[in-house]
């Protein structure tokens, strides 16, 4: 059992709200899936890199954007963009849409197992594929990284 400081609560919150707005219904998100078809997980992330953008929420807000607004964005083309909790729904909204099983992973590095970061496990033909759009300075950009285990103090994972 894992037990967690106060100040996840919210985060917890944060993790249930994330899970509906890749489930929701999405046209927009629905509209780009044909483009899909027949494509390697890694073919996805490269493409969600590319149309996507890193953005800070603004000191002490947390903001999610919802997955068919950034696609109606991009169809305007325009970027989507967002911290790790957006890139987790706009990606999680697309992967389960092509038939991919994906959860969603909550991490902490500190002492204080303060849950920071947020990103994707993909699970398909027995194989688990990290999908993190957020992370890339760690990851210098490579596919399917995660955080070294020895690295995480605390973890919680939620099946979208």
């Amino acid at each position: 059992m894992l037990t967690l400081p106060p100040t996840n609560r919210t985060v917890l919150g944060t993790l249930y709200r994330l899970r509906a707005l890749i489930l929701e219904e999405a046209p927009h998100v629905e509209q780009v899936v044909p483009y899909f078809a027949g494509v390697s997980l890694e073919d996805v992330w490269r493409w969600l890199l590319r149309v996507t953008r890193y953005q800070d929420d603004p000191p002490m807000i947390e903001r999610i954007r919802v997955p068919e607004a950034q696609y109606a964005a991009l169809r305007r083309g325009e970027r989507m963009a967002g911290d790790c909790d957006d890139m987790v729904a706009l990606a999680g909204a697309l992967l389960i849409r092509l038939g991919w099983d994906v959860e969603i992973v909550a991490q902490a590095y500190d002492r204080e197992k303060t849950l920071d970061h947020v990103f994707l496990r993909v699970h398909r033909d027995g194989t688990t594929t990290g999908f993190d759009l957020a992370n890339l300075t760690e990851s210098r950009g490579e596919f399917g990284w995660e955080p070294p285990r020895e690295d995480v103090t605390a973890e919680v994972t939620l099946a979208v």
